[in-house]
């Protein structure tokens, strides 16, 4: 076989190199257009920068306010708290024997327990969380400290018996949500307030706008959800295919655990009705 060079295959120019040298001369001969593209670009680039720094900073700024409205609501809900009062370990006899030691006691409840989910007046026990989280609220509408302050005054008259007063809150949250999970978020606190009002049609339409929003952190807890309140409603044929949703997406889980346990009972008495603390469960 000759491996003697092709004289003419060289001096014939590749078709690839013709187009890239037409490319790069009508760039040189349009260069000033080149040089404006070139400012265009990079105007829009530095304008993109300052507006993710800014997004950046208001986001920072609208979680500082949240945490601050927090620390309000923190110092208040301790105020409400009762006193533990703290027994001796052993107790010494009226004769001066050696300390006689107690057996042990069941473990007293959490008096924090006591106030989370108890119903209060909660304009007067919680005024200033209330003017701080309206505040954060107002400061930053649009920013995640923003929803997540709309969302902890609903969650506050909710959790305290004034389910009818955490809609509108929830209402706007949803206003300010930007992710599914947010979305889902707000949707999921607004059922649990419907289903405080037995408004069980209305927790059952917004159930099912949460379980829409797909794969979010929240689905299983909402698909549960939906299925207590469709046996509430005597629609266990559908609760059962909520049921077979959460079974099926979250084998394994406590989720799946707690759909098998539901539908075991579906033929027994109906599921209890929901309490505000299982928003947080």
């Amino acid at each position: 076989m000759s491996t003697a060079l092709n004289h003419r295959a060289l001096k014939k120019a590749d078709p690839i190199l013709q187009q890239l040298r037409k490319f790069f001369d009508s760039l040189l001969g349009n260069s000033k257009g080149v040089l404006g593209l070139i400012a265009v670009f990079l105007v829009i680039v530095a304008a993109a920068s300052a507006w993710m720094h800014h997004r950046s900073e208001k986001t920072r700024e609208s979680l500082a306010a949240f945490y601050s409205a927090k620390k309000i609501y923190a110092s208040e809900f301790e105020a409400l708290v009762p006193k533990k009062v703290e027994e001796p370990a052993a107790v010494a006899s009226k004769t001066g024997a050696k300390a006689v030691a107690k057996k042990p006691a069941k473990p007293a409840p959490n008096p924090a327990d006591e106030i989370e989910y108890k119903k209060l007046d909660t304009d007067t026990s919680f005024a200033k969380s209330i003017a701080a989280f309206q505040g954060v609220a107002k400061s930053h509408p649009g920013t995640e400290g923003g929803y997540d302050a709309l969302l902890s005054l609903g969650r506050l008259y909710l959790d305290h018996g004034a389910a009818d007063k955490s809609l509108a809150y929830f209402d706007q949250a949803l206003e300010n949500a930007k992710s599914p999970d947010q979305k889902v978020g707000a949707h999921f606190s607004k059922a649990i307030a419907f289903e405080n009002l037995d408004r069980l049609a209305e927790a059952k339409s917004v159930y099912e706008k949460s379980v829409n929003q797909g794969e979010t952190l929240l689905r299983p807890e909402v698909l549960l959800s939906l299925s207590r309140v469709q046996i509430a409603l005597h629609q266990e044929s559908e609760a059962q295919t909520s049921l077979d949703k959460v079974i099926k997406e979250y084998a394994g889980t406590e989720f799946a655990q707690r759909a098998q346990d539901r539908k075991q009972a579906l033929g027994g008495p109906s599921v209890a009705p929901v309490t505000a603390g299982a928003a947080k469960k």
